[in-house]
């Protein structure tokens, strides 16, 4: 019996082993060691030049935390991603960056953990909003003047996007007036 048992313990311990779990230490018998990965934001507003962040935490299971090397997949040209510290072994902030080019639309991308063979990933959603800007337009959309004739338009401005700002009116390409 006692031989069976210093077997059974031996095996245990190998498995410890194997499974990256320092011996040493006091173990308890889980179903198998994984980690959780969560991004604390699942959806982020970033506007074209903007910045954000956002939680990632790691969680083990079954065995003393181990680095996990964290990746952003799938992001466009345009918006970048970086951790405060990788690899990590219980969290980190993603920081996202976007430049002013990038195309308005929702991004959707993919925060990967991996240590060893376990790899896990999370989505995460990325809205990027268009940018502030006015719409002109003209009723009539031309005017059709005699010589020596007159003629107006009316000029509507629309905001969009949250656009608020002053627009400067001019006309361009236009005949010389003429002199009186």
């Amino acid at each position: 019996m006692r031989r069976v048992l210093s077997v059974a313990l031996l095996a245990f311990s190998l498995l410890l082993v194997a499974m990256g779990c320092d011996t040493a230490q006091n173990a308890t018998i889980e179903t198998g060691t994984d980690f959780s990965l969560n991004v604390a934001s699942q959806a982020l507003f970033l506007p074209a030049g903007g910045q954000a962040s956002a939680g990632v935490s790691v969680n083990w299971v079954g065995c003393p935390p181990r680095p996990v090397q964290l990746a952003l997949e799938g992001a466009p040209s345009g918006l970048s991603g970086s951790f405060d510290a990788n690899p990590t072994p219980e969290g980190n902030t993603l920081k996202l960056a976007a430049t002013t080019g990038l195309a308005p639309g929702t991004y959707t991308l993919l925060v990967r953990g991996a240590s060893d063979t376990l790899v896990h990933t999370r989505e995460l959603s990325v809205t990027v909003p268009a940018a502030p800007d006015f719409s002109l337009f003209l009723q009539p959309a031309y005017l059709k003047l005699a010589q020596g004739g007159g003629g107006s338009t009316a000029v509507t401005l629309q905001g969009n996007a949250g656009f608020s700002g002053a627009v400067n009116l001019s006309l361009e390409g236009g005949p010389e007036r003429p002199r009186p």
